[in-house]
């Protein structure tokens, strides 16, 4: 098998086509995707609207690169729907040299991360004016088959291997949705009470619930807490299934305090009290960053609506709707719009109050009852009428221990299936590497 060094310029030449645009005539633009995602039509304006009057005229399989993103794989072939559109001197034009080379093998070749490490390397300057050079980048050195039977083998086996490849990865993607759909499925089961028995000795959510309603009212008669008008007592139709015998169904603002900062935008510090946001809050865990923070007096004149303590739950409201996580952070905290805080009355297992909220039951309770036009979100007066179901509270620590398992259960597999996916990939980019090595 005879292979060849050659330059980039000797498989690519520039063209040039330009032309003066005229102000009553309408042009077509493009715009290069990142990633190797396509060149695609920008829109149409007339000559009136574009400043630069001397452009290149585009035409149908031709090779564009973006001076500015080469590096992120930004380049690709003009398509015929495309033909004769207009591009700045930004986006440089080539015509491949089919005399060297098939255009499904270069095309391949483009799609190498070999092809990607060719504008990297061809590419220069400050962090913002990043730009490649032509020059450079034609002049780069690659190692080519010769003949053209041997190209189109190479071709036959890429197109064969990503083949495979791809059913791989189709693969991996519906393990990953069965995973998900696992995860969901064991949450739907914790919170219809078919998870664990039910123990008839265990003291019933009725008793739990007067317990949280005897302390909620001495709270108020203490003037620790406000008294708020009376959640309407739940009818028959609202039920959306039986619950096993010792549960309850009962609305969320009867189970917990909120403790809502909507309205309320403190003044940010570079550094104090850390301060929570809805951006922080994911699904079913906390994620520090973006860190903001506010200051200490700040923290003392604001936080006037009550307190978090360790464990308590965070909802979101919007932007995004319903992430919910439990408070884990020994620190001081300040929490500003569209999350809100779930306090318990008395000791309730706040984990297994997680899991209810995050249910398939209670996110699809949440979309039904969203608002707005165009963020749609959950008014605080609306969430607190919500129906949850609440179990005696020994269950309830029986139910997040079997939780808990499963999960655990469920990330082993999921680590199995990113490692599979890893090696698949690996895998691909050898055999790629190894189809374009000099033999």
């Amino acid at each position: 098998m005879a292979w060849k060094k050659v330059k980039l310029g000797d498989i690519i030449k520039p063209i040039k086509n330009h032309i003066e645009i005229s102000d009553d005539v309408e042009y077509k633009q493009v715009t290069i995707k990142l990633w190797g995602k396509g060149i695609k039509l920008r829109g149409l304006k007339y000559g009136s609207e574009i400043k630069v009057k001397r452009q290149n005229v585009a035409k149908n399989g031709d090779f564009i690169i973006s001076k500015i993103d080469a590096r992120h794989n930004a380049f690709g072939f003009i398509s015929d729907e495309l033909d004769d559109s207009i591009v700045s001197n930004d986006f440089p034009l080539f015509e491949v040299n089919l005399k060297l080379v098939r255009l499904d093998f270069f095309k391949e070749l483009v799609k190498l991360p070999l092809f990607e490490d060719f504008c990297k390397k061809a590419s220069s300057g400050t962090t913002n004016r990043i730009r490649l050079s032509i020059p450079k980048f034609l002049n780069i050195d690659l190692i080519i088959p010769v003949d053209f039977i041997e190209q189109e083998k190479i071709f036959n086996k890429l197109q064969s291997t990503k083949y495979c490849f791809d059913n791989f990865k189709l693969n991996f993607e519906n393990q990953q949705n069965y995973i998900k759909k696992l995860r969901e499925s064991i949450l739907q089961e914790a919170v219809q009470g078919k998870l664990v028995e039910q123990n008839s000795s265990d003291e019933s959510a009725e008793i739990l619930f007067e317990k949280i309603r005897k302390e909620k009212e001495q709270l108020i008669k203490d003037k620790k807490i406000k008294k708020e008008k009376p959640l309407p007592e739940i009818s028959a139709d609202e039920i959306p299934y039986e619950l096993p015998s010792g549960w309850k169904w009962c609305r969320l603002g009867d189970v917990v305090r909120f403790i809502d900062y909507r309205g309320k935008t403190p003044t940010k510090t570079d550094y104090g009290v850390r301060l929570l946001t809805a951006k922080n809050v994911k699904k079913g865990f906390i994620n520090l960053n973006p860190e903001e923070f506010i200051s200490v007096e700040t923290y003392n004149n604001y936080m006037t609506r009550g307190f978090p303590k360790k464990n308590d739950i965070l909802i979101t409201t919007e932007a995004p709707l319903g992430n919910v996580a439990n408070l884990i952070l020994d620190e001081k905290v300040a929490f500003a719009q569209r999350v809100i805080i779930l306090q318990d009355y008395i000791s309730l297992n706040k984990i297994f109050l997680k899991y209810v909220l995050l249910s398939k039951y209670f996110q699809n309770l949440l979309i039904f009852n969203q608002s707005g036009m165009t963020a749609k979100g959950i008014k605080s007066s609306r969430l607190k009428n919500l129906l949850v179901p609440l179990p005696p509270l020994e269950e309830q620590k029986r139910i997040v221990k079997k939780v808990d398992s499963l999960m655990s259960f469920c990330d082993i597999l999921e680590s199995e299936v990113l490692f599979s996916k890893k090696s698949a990939e690996d895998l691909m980019q050898s055999v790629l590497r190894e189809a374009f090595s000099e033999k």
